[in-house]
């Protein structure tokens, strides 16, 4: 797969098997992202998402095999990301096209301390425990709309 053209922030890529709308493509040495906007029968469309200045056909076109996405967690609070939920904090000075990996760094594992116990009834909205962060207020964990019973394990 390679890149075929690119004018501006659009880039031709050649056709890639299994690719969809949204999808995430990473252009060029620099593995600088973009997004399937269009889908041809001789090419995709891909808007990228930083600079392209320095990419060139036949520069390398990686396909993500899905769409953009965010992993959403305590880990968000308190700090301050780019557009592509990259951390600033650890950007320097000036922005770097490629330089840091898609979504925020946390790999979703955080303290959790349970406040209900083995054998309690929960019911919608009921706390099951919280979360510590970076934030001054925890993260409380609560039961889902529609969901009620008994708890019997929280892990």
């Amino acid at each position: 797969m390679s890149v075929l053209r690119v004018s501006g922030s659009l880039v031709e890529v050649a056709p890639m098997p299994g690719v969809a709308m949204y999808d995430v493509v990473l252009l060029g040495p620099d593995r600088l992202p973009g997004e399937v906007v269009e889908i041809g029968d001789r090419r995709l469309t891909v808007q990228a998402y930083e600079d392209t200045g320095g990419l060139a056909p036949g520069a390398a076109a990686a396909p993500q095999g899905a769409p953009l996405s965010a992993r959403l967690g305590p880990h968000l609070l308190g700090a301050v990301f780019d557009g592509l939920l990259r951390p600033l904090s650890s950007a320097g000075p000036w922005l770097v096209p490629g330089a840091a990996a898609l979504g925020a760094g946390d790999e979703g594992r955080w303290d959790f301390t349970p406040s209900a116990r083995p054998g309690a009834t929960a019911a919608p909205g009921d706390e099951l425990g919280t979360v510590a962060t970076a934030a001054p207020v925890p993260v409380r964990v609560l039961v889902p709309p529609g969901v009620a019973g008994a708890v019997t394990e929280l892990a």
